[in-house]
């Protein structure tokens, strides 16, 4: 732990070790973006957690973090004031990204001294620099040696995953480092329960601090935000009448009535729900392309649509029962591949597409009919919270899930699978009926997990001198849903 402390709770900049600024949306990046307006940050772009294979990733990922690092040898021919290390990227008044020189591998005493030796040469400089007091802030457990050798005065360590369980890392020397990191670190943040545990079972208290999401940015038809402003104008009792007031007066087709509904009850998956989205009268209809997504525009619908890495840690038994019980109709993976079971990729209706932009995936969700989060029950998967799950609720659209310790605060608005006969059935439902009146209503309140919201809660620790385990996120209520009663598919 550092000895230096702040001072008045104040906080004059932050140094964050992280995924590279910019390569994919990460929960650090939407914090920090939230803090730019008020809080100097540099960000140092690190080699990550996986060690290097003769692999086409391992090349593909070798040859960005060589272009990053000859960009800042040219930079500091151009400009010899510059730091070694800093090929600066500033995208903001307040952001300076660098790249600093490390050695690829971790796994030894050895290796590990080496990189503390490079990162400590070439950041100390900078740091010196930087408004103070400086705290640092890492997501990573590979940084554990840098604790006590840079001149920050805390280091605060947010920990988004248990990667000693990630698929093709080395995750015994990964369990040591993050042991390293917890001890030494000053404040912890846990990205989920999960995470938060385990923790205390290294002997150390936490701040639970969950994803957020930004609703106006995925709620594109504005379809949520009208349905929980004309809630709130409504009184409360047992029975609720909502007439949907979409916009589109092609979706005003009939008057809701939802009676005496039971928090525990999942009548969400009964046949005899009534819709908010209008049934599509017939194939034609769900296949006409977005105007703002021809990516899918070939695929013949309806669309089962799921982003994000496609990797070990699906659920490869739920696809295919899915893929086997569907008549019509393509299920969509999209992201970067690591090493996924090949058996999933050679399925007839699955087809694979690479990362898109973050920009591009509203529109990719809205030619869809439902979204999918097929993960498998594993350690790694039951540790995690993933970032998609408030974005698909955003959306508006279906989301259809397998049963993980992150979806059951949000089981209300969503369906939850306990197998892969019950996925398959649950997004086939969902494909004809589209969300019901109690899933929809649910969601009002994403409106409340503001990326805006969670940053306040981070800085908040961050300028805290000791950590608090009473500085818990305000996450939703954790309901405890019952299991579906079976489907009756005709």
């Amino acid at each position: 732990m550092s000895h230096q402390r702040l001072s008045g709770n104040q906080l004059g900049s932050i140094v964050v070790f992280s995924d590279d600024w910019g390569r994919h949306p990460s929960s650090c990046q939407h914090l920090v973006r939230n803090l730019l307006d008020r809080q100097p940050v540099l960000w140092v772009n690190t080699i990550g957690t996986r060690a290097p294979r003769l692999d086409l990733q391992t090349l593909k990922r070798a040859g960005e973090k060589l272009q990053q690092w000859v960009s800042s040898v040219l930079s500091k021919r151009t400009n010899p004031d510059a730091a070694d290390c800093q090929s600066a990227v500033q995208t903001h008044s307040n952001l300076t990204v660098i790249n600093p020189r490390m050695w690829p591998w971790f796994g030894s005493d050895r290796d590990r001294r080496m990189n503390r030796w490079l990162l400590t040469k070439q950041l100390s400089p900078l740091i010196q620099r930087l408004p103070k007091p400086v705290v640092a802030l890492t997501t990573l457990p590979i940084t554990a040696d840098l604790a006590g050798t840079l001149p920050v005065s805390r280091w605060v360590y947010y920990c988004v995953d248990d990667f000693s369980q990630w698929p093709g890392l080395d995750g015994d020397t990964l369990r040591r480092m993050d042991q390293d990191m917890i001890h030494r670190a000053d404040s912890l943040i846990a990205a989920s329960e999960t995470l938060q545990e385990m923790i205390a079972n290294d002997g150390r208290s936490s701040s639970l601090l969950t994803h957020g999401v930004d609703v106006d940015f995925w709620n594109t038809q504005r379809k949520l935000s009208a349905r929980c402003d004309s809630a709130t104008r409504r009184p409360e009792g047992n029975r609720l009448q909502q007439i949907d007031t979409a916009k589109d007066e092609t979706t005003k087709r009939f008057s809701l009535v939802v009676a005496d509904t039971s928090e525990n009850t999942r009548s969400s998956v009964a046949m005899s729900e009534l819709s908010l989205n209008p049934m599509p009268s017939d194939s034609s209809s769900r296949e006409k392309p977005h105007p703002k997504c021809e990516l899918l525009s070939d695929l013949p619908g309806p669309l089962i649509v799921f982003w994000g890495v496609i990797d070990r840690r699906m659920d490869s038994a739920s696809i295919r029962q899915l893929s086997c019980d569907l008549i019509e109709g393509t299920i969509v993976l999209i992201g970067p591949q690591q090493d996924p079971d090949p058996a999933l990729l050679s399925l007839s209706n699955v087809r694979t597409l690479p990362a898109q932009p973050l920009s591009a995936l509203p529109a990719i969700a809205d030619r869809a009919e439902v979204l999918i989060m097929p993960y498998a029950d594993l350690p790694v998967t039951r540790a995690m919270q993933p970032l998609k799950l408030k974005e698909y609720l955003a959306t508006g659209k279906a989301v259809v899930v397998n049963r993980l310790p992150s979806t059951d605060p949000w089981c209300d608005c969503l369906d939850v699978a306990e197998s892969p006969a019950e996925f398959s059935q649950l997004v086939r439902h969902r494909i004809y009926s589209g969300i019901p009146v109690s899933q929809s209503m649910a969601r009002c309140r994403l409106q409340q997990e503001s990326w805006k919201s969670k940053a306040e809660r981070l800085e908040h620790i961050l300028k805290s001198e000791t950590p608090s385990a009473s500085l818990l996120d305000g996450r939703p209520q954790v309901l405890t849903c019952a299991a579906s009663a079976p489907l009756r598919c005709s």
